[in-house]
């Protein structure tokens, strides 16, 4: 019986096995075959023909994937009777433990995805990060199906708006945007009063492409360090991202830049203990998120006393 494999993006994912069991993902040879007019060498090794087991399988490159994701000696015995990539792969997912086919799978897309990278963009990130960040995005699918199947609550169905603290208290909510065409991003902070008033805001900017649940555990460390700067202790901080709430409270420090982002984050709150991180919809967040979109007309970093012009309707519903 073959399992079901979860993806980062399960249509995304289920797209990629479907051309790669299928024989059409556009290996070299196959596209050559289809008379489009280029090499038909491996981009790694540049001396034997790709196609699809040279790709998954038969490459030196490849093969140090496999080895480094501790997968090499468990599908060792399976690759050397296979008959063809197909046959391989049907034959792993019989045979493997469901948690080891998933951990196989992404290992799959991390290789085809790193292939397109050094095609494409001429960049080859290292094989352990390659593979960190693929299990990551296993990580965080499995999460967000966890989080889809848990049962709506009634007030969830209610109107969601943003909340003011309580008296004493102040609220700081956080966002990022990323601007691919800039190869930039933005993260926001807001920081506002138990009346809605924005007592202060500040938007900064950083060059690169990250992921999206980089960029938002970038905008809470540099919320972290604004706070402690302005020495602000009691503050309730607010982020629409669930992915950094949940590393954060559940002390979950993945590998990769994203984990180290947020052990960084767990290493400043220790020195702020009334700081408070919570999780709220992106509809309860929509002053700070549409700063950060209309960031891009100046961008570069601002602090701003006064509440900008380009949010001053959205604020001003609020307030109570």
């Amino acid at each position: 019986m073959v399992k079901n494999v979860e993806f980062e993006d399960s249509a995304k994912g289920k797209f990629f096995l479907w051309r790669a069991v299928r024989g059409v993902l556009p290996t070299r040879m196959r596209l050559q075959d289809k008379g489009v007019p280029c090499t038909d060498c491996c981009p790694f090794c540049e001396t034997n023909y790709e196609n699809d087991w040279h790709v998954f399988m038969g490459c030196e490159e490849v093969k140090t994937v496999w080895r480094t994701a501790g997968l090499c000696d468990l599908i060792a015995e399976i690759v050397a009777d296979a008959a063809s990539f197909a046959n391989c792969f049907f034959s792993l997912l019989c045979r493997l433990t469901t948690n080891k086919c998933k951990d196989m799978t992404m290992i799959l897309w991390c290789i085809w995805r790193r292939r397109n990278d050094k095609v494409w963009d001429g960049d080859l990130k290292l094989v352990s990060i390659a593979i960190q960040l693929a299990r990551e995005a296993l990580f965080q699918w499995q999460i967000a199906r966890q989080n889809t199947a848990e049962p709506h609550q009634t007030q969830q169905q209610q109107t969601i708006q943003w909340q003011p603290p309580a008296q004493g208290v102040l609220k700081c909510n956080v966002d990022a945007a990323i601007f691919n065409e800039l190869k930039s991003l933005c993260t926001c902070i807001c920081i506002r009063d138990h009346r809605g008033q924005i007592i202060k805001a500040a938007t900064n900017w950083y060059e690169g492409n990250p992921l999206p649940q980089e960029a938002e555990a970038v905008g809470l460390r540099d919320a972290i360090l604004w706070l402690g700067e302005l020495g602000l202790s009691d503050v309730h901080i607010e982020l629409d991202c669930k992915i950094v709430v949940d590393s954060i409270c559940d002390k979950n420090n993945n590998q990769a830049e994203f984990g180290n982002i947020i052990a960084n984050c767990m290493s400043l709150l220790q020195q702020f203990t009334n700081f408070k991180i919570s999780f709220v919809r992106r509809q309860a967040n929509v002053v700070t998120h549409n700063l950060a979109r209309v960031s891009i007309l100046h961008a570069r970093h601002r602090v701003f006393d006064l509440i900008p012009s380009c949010i001053t309707n959205l604020a001003m519903n609020e307030i109570i």
